[in-house]
């Protein structure tokens, strides 16, 4: 068959359907990616847009955080500094030193302890000038008294001369406070006299108030101070934040030599993150100091309150936190641009990840999409089966009506041949026209029988046809309508072999007339498909209640797919069109039919090349 002859009517129909279902299951599968592309879009732009929410609200802490402060210094216009909170850093800045007690006041004692070694002379001269009223000089007086009194070995009164030293608290000797001067001389003093108990105890004791920051001294002499001490006691140890609070201490040192009225920087010390904001107003200075502590915690908890990875970077480009770069979408806020002392960039903490919301919308929309798709395929495969069917049905139709209309013609063709010639005179002996009359009585009711089966098929499919059931005798009934057809095919060599138990007797309840067509159809078929065996075997039995009729010829067979719809309405088997077989194709539908509608079945069995068996099994009861 040709392709094109193959899209001929009815199938046009069909292909253009499946066609148009094709080109609606294509354009709704791109529709369907387009959607699922603008919401992946939308998506990316909603989890930018969550960024730069992100790095809006860091921003904002941050410059929130910079508002305070974890140490703020300040120095007044006449040099003295305060910490707020007391002992947060390790030291304060340097500042220069306050004006020295004229030397002349020392220079005779310091001749005779330094020149003439009379410690004892020179003991006695800074004495009288630790008398002096000014309080600068009697600390004065006092340092050199106890530095004396040790060079002397007198270190017990050199110890009570440095606990006089120490009450004049802040009060400056040599540049530095005095109590601290005096613990310190204390110390040494022990050391040199031997008292190791209380050298440890002493220096433990200074230790501890220099690494509280007891008084606000530089960096030089805060570490010459603990060097010293861990001389005396090489067992003391830095408290626990020190490195926090030289890092804080560092970053005031710095912005308090700056030569710029105010500002606010962030600072890589010890390779961690401290921020100085400083401003100098009437001749004093303040700053407000941030640890690295304070900013790591903050970012780190911004990070997962905003579900972001924060990376921070200084002007210099050395990364404070996170990571330099990162994949994935990004919100960046430049320094230059924020005032902040670093440029923050915040990425998605999930880059790779969609979010619950997108994956939820995205199942969804997908699941709606297959579901149509699922709902067109099938109402398209269902449409297009019943299309299948229906011009499946409408050619056996049309087969059906070519076949009715040859098994028309035929006898209608030998009824009017017939006629002719007797109405001619054409039929000379009295032999030949009877002859004439028997054939056309045979063909009249071979019409009457084919308009019958038609008529009652057609009622039976309305489901109209009426039986008229009756008791009947299996054997005697199936006997009667064999012999039947026995004389009806006897002319044409046809032998009709009837076997049932002689004993047996069966009573069924049905229609005589319609089983006994059925039968007939059974029989007629028997004989048509069996052109080269005229043997045909009717059979009954009963077994577990039912009768089994059987039909048995000696035909070609009918091949396994055929045997599968041999009882559909219209249909005939390969072998029947092949051999040019007459027949109407409703033929085994109407048995079927009437088999059924009394309650039994119908089975069919065949084997190419060795014939085919047609058994009604019916109800019955023994009689």
């Amino acid at each position: 068959m040709l392709l094109w002859e193959w899209f001929r009517p009815p199938r046009a129909v069909l292909t253009l359907f499946i066609a148009l279902m094709s080109v609606c299951a294509l354009a709704l599968g791109w529709l369907g990616w387009q959607v699922l592309v603008q919401d992946q879009m939308v998506e990316v732009q909603r989890r930018q847009e969550r960024l730069e929410n992100a790095a809006d609200r860091a921003m904002a802490t941050m410059e929130q955080t910079l508002s305070g402060a974890d140490a703020v210094v300040t120095v007044a216009a006449n040099g003295e500094t305060q910490v707020t909170p007391a002992g947060r850093l390790a030291y304060t800045p340097s500042q220069p030193a306050p004006p020295a007690v004229a030397a002349d006041l020392f220079a005779e004692a310091e001749s005779l302890e330094f020149l003439r070694h009379d410690f004892g002379k020179a003991a006695a001269a800074y004495s009288r000038l630790a008398e002096s009223a000014a309080p600068k000089i009697r600390a004065e007086a006092l340092l050199r008294l106890g530095r004396a009194l040790r060079r002397e070995g007198k270190y017990q009164k050199a110890l009570e001369a440095y606990t006089s030293l120490e009450k004049f608290g802040s009060t400056p000797v040599a540049g530095m406070p005095a109590s601290l001067v005096a613990r310190a001389a204390r110390c040494s003093t022990l050391h040199e006299s031997g008292d190791t108990a209380v050298v440890e105890r002493e220096a433990a004791a200074l230790w501890t108030e220099l690494t509280l920051a007891k008084w606000n001294i530089t960096k030089p002499t805060l570490e010459t101070y603990l060097s010293d001490l861990r001389e005396l006691a090489p067992k003391l140890a830095l408290p626990a934040g020190w490195d926090e609070r030289v890092a804080l201490s560092e970053a005031a040192e710095w912005a308090f030599h700056q030569p710029k009225a105010s500002g606010r920087v962030g600072l890589l010390v010890n390779q961690r993150a401290t921020s100085v904001s400083w401003e100098r107003q009437s001749g004093g200075w303040s700053a407000r100091l941030i640890s690295a502590s304070t900013w790591e915690s903050l970012w780190k908890k911004l990070e997962q309150d905003g579900g972001i990875v924060l990376s921070v970077v200084n002007q210099e480009g050395v990364v404070l936190h996170g990571r330099a770069s990162t994949p994935g979408p990004a919100a960046l806020r430049a320094a230059a641009i924020t005032g902040l002392p670093w440029s923050i960039t915040a990425t998605s903490a999930s880059a790779n990840q969609p979010s619950q919301s997108w994956t939820a919308r995205r199942r969804l929309l997908v699941a709606g999409l297959a579901v149509f798709a699922i709902v067109l395929g099938l109402g398209t495969l269902l449409i297009a089966r019943a299309l299948s069917r229906e011009i499946a049905v409408a050619r056996l139709q049309s087969d059906f009506v070519s076949a009715v209309s040859h098994e028309f013609r035929t006898p209608l063709t030998s009824i009017r041949q017939l006629a002719e010639m007797l109405a001619r005179g054409r039929m000379e002996t009295d032999h030949h026209k009877q002859r004439a009359y028997d054939l056309i009585l045979g063909e009249s009711d071979r019409l009457r029988r084919l308009v019958e089966s038609l008529l009652d098929f057609g009622r039976m499919q309305a489901r109209q046809y009426k039986y008229r059931t009756e008791s009947l005798e299996a054997v005697e009934w199936s006997r009667s309508v064999a012999e039947e057809f026995r004389e009806t095919v006897r002319g044409r060599g046809y032998v009709i072999d009837f076997t049932a138990p002689a004993q047996g007797a069966w009573t069924i309840q049905g229609d005589r007339e319609a089983l006994g067509g059925a039968l007939w159809n059974l029989l007629d078929n028997a004989v048509k498909y069996s052109p080269d065996e005229h043997n045909v075997h009717v059979a009954v039995s009963a077994a577990n209640g039912q009768v089994n009729v059987s039909v048995r010829d000696h035909g070609p067979g009918i091949p396994r797919e055929d045997l599968k719809r041999v009882f559909a309405r219209f249909y005939r088997g390969a072998n029947a069109k092949k051999q040019g077989t007459k027949g109407t194709g409703i033929g085994l539908a109407i048995v079927k039919e009437i088999v059924e509608a009394h309650g039994g079945t119908v089975r069919a069995r065949s084997e190419i090349g060795q014939g085919s068996e047609f058994t009604m099994v019916l109800p019955c009861h023994e009689s």
